[in-house]
């Protein structure tokens, strides 16, 4: 469901909501974040938030996973 897309800016916190809306579960920010640095994502700091510079949300519904 995560995408690279250049010039494209994914906060942890859209992650976190596209993450607990397919689950249907919750997962704290620190747990998510060892996931994405895991699966090989590099994070920013800008303002306070975690972004991952160059990914995006794809538009994809259902099971489709793109990554």
């Amino acid at each position: 469901r995560i995408i690279e897309k250049r010039l494209g800016k994914l906060t942890l916190d859209e992650v976190k909501l596209d993450f607990e809306t397919y689950c249907k579960t919750t997962i704290q920010n620190q747990a998510l974040g060892y996931l994405m640095r895991e699966k090989g994502f590099e994070s920013k700091q800008s303002n306070g938030k975690t972004v991952y510079p160059g990914y995006a949300l794809s538009k994809a519904s259902g099971n489709e996973v793109l990554r």
